[in-house]
């Protein structure tokens, strides 16, 4: 049975490059643990038999998907007057990076 540890959760949240505070360490050291061992109780399974399937949702859908047909679409200065900003034909959107030097 793998063992979940705080080197191991402090491990996975340095590389999401997300902090973590003790009680979310114990949190996520318990949740990963049953993750972990539900996991495990699904390699015990024995699939031997069972075909494999590539491709499950044309099984889930009970209608068809409609026809993927190319329609006009809307011209550059029709789109433009329907964003908030805009700069030189283009979709001004606020800032979602940092600076790589912000990150480390």
């Amino acid at each position: 049975m793998t063992q979940i540890n705080k080197e191991t959760v402090l491990y996975l949240a340095d590389l999401c490059r997300i902090a973590v505070t003790q009680d979310e360490q114990d949190s996520l050291m318990s949740d990963l643990s049953r993750i972990v061992t539900y996991i495990e109780q699904l390699n015990e399974i024995d699939t031997k038999d069972v075909k494999p399937c590539n491709n499950v949702s044309s099984k889930l859908t009970k209608t068809p998907l409609r026809d993927d047909i190319p329609k006009a679409t809307l011209l550059q200065k029709e789109f433009i007057k329907n964003a908030p900003d805009h700069i030189a034909g283009l979709v001004r959107v606020p800032s979602v990076l940092k600076s790589t030097d912000d990150v480390m």
